[in-house]
């Protein structure tokens, strides 16, 4: 997530200095030249910490160089528009790296009573066709600020929550980077976007997600998982493009011409924001995912069917508010959706003689401060390498302050060492034996009532800059449902633990710099902020 945040300014300057961008048409929903790199940034940001931590199996080597193919002709393809036929042939050699050198391979079928077990160049024909529907599936459903990140997400929390179950590290380990790299990535790609991820960022994260529901089903006990249950995972995107080909059949023309007949236009045509739009397909992502989540034991018969009645599902979902649109007199249908958004306006009204929002963010940095603080007197030992790696970061914070080179520079390069040495001092306090286990609880009331206080800092905020996203509380509620979906021990489930705390606190943080940006109460803040590495820094150093 960091990698990926830090990156994200130098790959979007490199978009406009080559000239990777996405130019408005009648197709597009936005009216200005956007970078559509931001691809570049998601595969960095999760191939580096993978190549240093993942085991390189052969599994994983053939990923890896399936992705690399992805990304090159992704790259090549924002940049010069390539051949259908060319971006066939990556996809189709992606694939095989994947199938025939990686050995991943959807080679069973149970229908009733009856086991087949495919031969090997059926097992694999099949599963290239898969991972070539899911590639593009998803690269399809990249039409809206947010969307098919977002929808992605939602699958790879899935797939990290089944992994979980079978033990399967290295698929936890690769969803635990990709969605760290997908969060990075999304606080730029919320609308408004600053940046798309272009096809090199869809077609990847289609293949990865395609190759890792694959590998769970290969590599989990015979028999446990349905071999069309990553075909379930994916979900929407999958289904979406099935429909849109049928539509397009149906009405003579070429399966593979660009059209308007994908959901996120459908939901936009009948007068849905992209704020709407989007949640609504969050929404209907998340019903998928979750009801193939309660029924994950379920065997191939039940997907075999289950896919049609997502089809189904969400044909009668847009028959329904297309039929209530044309309904005389009846509102319109983005009223509905923004009904919410207009109760909490009238409440907001109500609660601005409080000044909610400003005794929220003053009670949130003082709960980060105070917790981190306290919490580098509980690291046993600090080491000297630690107080001289902490005061390192802390004399850097000292000089770009007040320098202030550009309000970018410095901005982002005091936000690197916060959201760092944050990461670390969590890290060093709940490794050390029997602190969490013992305040758990209490630690669990504080990032609730943290968590609360940063909603409502930002909802109910005069600033412009804040604003909630569907996103927001998209990333949110998945780290929640993460940690408390792992079915694990204490000892496993740390990682989830620190995860969560980390993208609380560091929303805290961006609620405060932007709300006092430009202020002389942002220099104070910081210093307030910095206050943990001068502890950690006087204990390695001086004790």
């Amino acid at each position: 997530m960091l990698l990926t945040m830090v990156l994200m300014p130098f790959v979007k300057q490199m978009g406009y200095r080559f000239q990777i961008v996405d130019m408005p048409n009648k197709r597009k929903v936005h009216t200005t030249p956007i970078p559509r790199i931001g691809g570049v940034a998601i595969v960095l940001g999760a191939a580096v910490p993978l190549i240093i931590w993942l085991e390189l199996s052969t599994a994983i080597k053939g990923y890896l160089a399936g992705a690399l193919v992805i990304l090159v002709f992704g790259i090549l393809d924002d940049r010069h528009e390539l051949n259908y036929r060319l971006k066939f042939g990556a996809q189709f050699l992606a694939a095989f790296f994947v199938t025939v050198y990686g050995g991943l391979q959807l080679n069973e079928i149970h229908i009733l009573s009856y086991h087949l077990i495919l031969p090997e160049p059926l097992a694999i024909a099949g599963t290239v066709f898969f991972i070539l529907a899911a590639v593009n599936a998803i690269n399809f459903s990249d039409g809206l600020d947010g969307l098919a990140g977002g929808v992605v997400l939602i699958s790879l929390a899935a797939v990290m929550v089944l992994a979980t179950r079978v033990g399967a590290t290295d698929i936890i380990l690769i969803c635990a980077v990709l969605i760290g790299s997908l969060l990075g990535f999304l606080l730029f790609n919320s609308h408004p976007a600053q940046i798309f991820m272009g096809d090199s960022g869809s077609q990847f994260l289609g293949f990865s997600l395609s190759v890792l529901t694959i590998h769970l089903v290969q590599g989990s006990p015979p028999g446990q998982f349905s071999t069309f249950l990553p075909l379930a995972l994916i979900g929407l995107p999958i289904a979406d493009v099935f429909l849109v080909i049928v539509t397009r059949v149906l009405q003579g023309s070429s399966p593979f011409k660009p059209d308007k007949n994908h959901i996120h236009h459908r939901l936009m045509a009948l007068g849905l924001k992209q704020y709407g739009s989007v949640f609504v397909i969050y929404i209907i992502q998340g019903i998928i995912v979750t009801t193939v989540m309660l029924n994950r034991y379920q065997g191939d018969t039940f997907y075999i069917l289950f896919f049609p009645l997502v089809v189904i599902f969400i044909t009668g979902i847009i028959l329904i508010m297309e039929r209530y649109e044309s309904i005389p007199g009846a509102h319109h249908i983005n009223a509905l959706i923004h009904a919410p958004e207009r109760g909490l306006r009238r409440f907001k009204q109500l609660v601005t003689q409080f000044d909610l929002a400003r005794w929220s963010r003053l009670v949130s940095i003082a709960l980060i401060v105070g917790y981190l603080t306290l919490s580098t007197f509980a690291i046993k030992p600090v080491s000297i390498e630690i107080g001289v790696i902490s005061a390192a970061l802390f004399i850097l914070l000292l000089i770009f302050q007040p320098i202030q080179i550009t309000e970018k520079l410095s901005g982002w390069f005091t936000r690197f060492i916060h959201y760092l040495s944050i990461s670390g001092i969590l890290f060093l306090v709940y490794s050390t034996p029997g602190i969490v286990e013992q305040y758990k609880p209490h630690v669990d009331i504080l990032f609730v009532m943290l968590a609360l206080l940063v909603i409502i800092g930002i909802e109910y905020s005069d600033d412009s800059r804040l604003n909630a996203r569907p996103i927001d509380f998209l990333v949110v509620v998945t780290a929640f449902i993460l940690s408390g979906m792992s079915g694990e021990t204490f000892g496993a489930q740390l990682h989830w633990i620190i995860a969560v705390h980390l993208l609380v606190i560091f929303y805290g943080i961006e609620l405060a710099l932007v709300f006092y940006r430009n202020t002389k109460t942002v220099n104070f803040i910081q210093i307030l902020f910095s206050l943990p590495l001068a502890v950690l820094m006087v204990r390695g150093i001086f004790f």
